[in-house]
């Protein structure tokens, strides 16, 4: 095998190596995490692409897809990240958390927390644990003067010259 031929199986082999680092990492941004639940995409499915990159860097696709999945599944139980496939669609986003994997809508049901909520709490890349076990504050009451809570009116102004009744008379003016 010529030098050309070496360099080409280590360029391929480094981007299965950095396609395993992103897919095992554990992301803290949001964007880290979108690039970890694709990467660990890319080995959940059946993509012809990474059986060309692994022929490429003159690797068995069948054991290193094995062995991902294993580190993936060990990323996934040590760090509780969400996995998504599509990513654009609340049943194709998940958390993995005590060994469960579910969509957010069956987790929302599950643990009371609105799915609103839960998708924020996914996009700012919190770690499953933290997303489902967090409370949601309560919302603040509203105060008087709030808008929905105006007392009903009753007087005829405010301050100490309000009355209970108006006490003016207007003289009749004929014209």
């Amino acid at each position: 095998m010529d030098d050309e031929a070496l360099r080409m199986r280590a360029l391929w082999a480094a981007v299965l190596l950095q396609a395993i680092t992103d897919a095992t990492a554990n992301p803290v941004a949001s964007t880290e995490v979108l690039a970890t639940a694709r990467a660990r995409d890319w080995f959940k499915g059946n993509a012809t692409d990474f059986r060309e990159v692994c022929e490429a860097a003159g690797l068995d696709p069948v054991r290193i897809h094995r062995e991902a999945l294993d580190r993936i599944a060990e990323a996934e139980a040590r760090d509780g990240v969400m996995t998504g496939r599509g990513l654009g669609r609340s049943e194709h986003r998940t958390f993995t958390f005590n060994g469960r994997t579910l969509p957010l809508p069956a987790w929302s049901r599950e643990t009371g927390i609105g799915l609103t909520q839960l998708h924020y709490r996914h996009r700012q890349g919190w770690s499953a644990e933290r997303a489902l076990t967090t409370p949601v504050k309560p919302r603040r009451k509203k105060k008087p003067g709030d808008v929905k809570n105006f007392q009903e009116y009753t007087g005829t102004g405010a301050g100490s010259l309000a009355q209970d009744r108006p006490k003016m008379e207007f003289p009749c003016h004929d014209l």
